[in-house]
């Protein structure tokens, strides 16, 4: 199974997020049980940083499981399943995933959280082990506030926007669409109610948009600094050492980024996208596949 250019991501070690260092202290907080909500390219670089931290820094993530939309049908009368690529990079990588087969993911969608010692991991009212804090990036699915409350910790969620500007599923879609010449990355906390509107506690340097840049060469730029910043807020110690949260910067208003349609793909006099034919032709087939949220 091929997957997309957007997908084609180097996966395996595209570069060390945790060297060895022998006599590395341990941490001094508890180590997390993760569970990892994701789907697309822009998932794949932080899903490769917490496998990383699992297996070098057990002390910050101790377990790590995952969760990923469901196959979509496809094809002449919807025979082939098509397997999301960050589903394809787990199996490839020697893990299953488990699936969410409706768009508001709910508690009985979590897979059963590994044991871990007693000083580790807090049980729910049955006696049932459960996950410490789920991570969302690129997910594209709703997170139930009882699914939240379900876990330790709450959620964390990667959004490649200078949040509370372009909440939504497509950010980087409509800072290209809007002509705008930079842009940026926030961690925030998961809202147990609404998309992106949860407490940023991490957020990047501006990340310029030129007039050639496309929308997949953003994409893996922002995914990997997204990447980044996660990893800094787990290595600081989340939700034990939780950064303060970052107000909005100067001169950033409120807006929502929703879905890419047809329309938007149309020549428009006198917009930034009319002279960008390879926005345009990038997304002419893919327009409704990419979310954010």
């Amino acid at each position: 199974m091929r997957l997309s250019p957007v997908a084609r991501l180097p996966t395996a070690r595209p570069w060390s997020w945790a060297p060895h260092t022998p006599s590395r202290p341990q941490a001094g907080f508890p180590p997390l049980r993760v569970l990892f909500c994701g789907s697309d390219a822009f998932s794949m670089p932080s899903w490769t940083m917490l496998r990383e931290l699992q297996s070098r820094r057990s002390d910050v993530v101790s377990h790590l499981g995952l969760c990923v939309p469901a196959p979509a049908r496809s094809g002449r009368g919807l025979q082939n399943l098509t397997q999301t690529p960050l589903a394809q990079l787990a199996k490839r990588m020697g893990m299953t995933p488990s699936y969410v087969d409706s768009f508001v993911m709910r508690p009985h969608h979590l897979p059963q959280a590994p044991r871990a010692k007693p000083d580790e991991v807090e049980e729910s009212s049955d006696g049932e082990s459960k996950w410490d804090l789920i991570i969302a990036v690129s997910f594209g699915h709703k997170i139930h506030a009882d699914t939240l409350a379900a876990t330790s910790h709450g959620g964390l969620n990667v959004h490649p926007s200078v949040l509370p500007q372009y909440r939504g599923p497509a950010p980087l879609h409509r800072a290209l669409l809007a002509g705008d010449t930079t842009t940026g990355v926030s961690v925030q906390t998961l809202h147990p109610h609404v998309f992106d509107a949860g407490q940023v506690l991490a957020r990047s340097a501006p990340v310029e948009i030129t007039p050639t840049t496309s929308l997949s060469q953003l994409s893996v730029q922002t995914a990997r600094i997204g990447a980044q910043l996660l990893r800094d807020v787990l290595l600081q110690g989340y939700p034990v050492n939780a950064p303060a949260q970052i107000p909005p910067p100067e001169g950033v208003v409120e807006s929502h980024a929703p879905k890419i349609g047809k329309d938007d793909m149309q020549l428009r006099t006198g917009t930034a996208v009319m002279g960008n034919v390879a926005f345009r032709q990038e997304h002419q087939a893919s327009w409704g596949h990419s979310r954010f949220s």
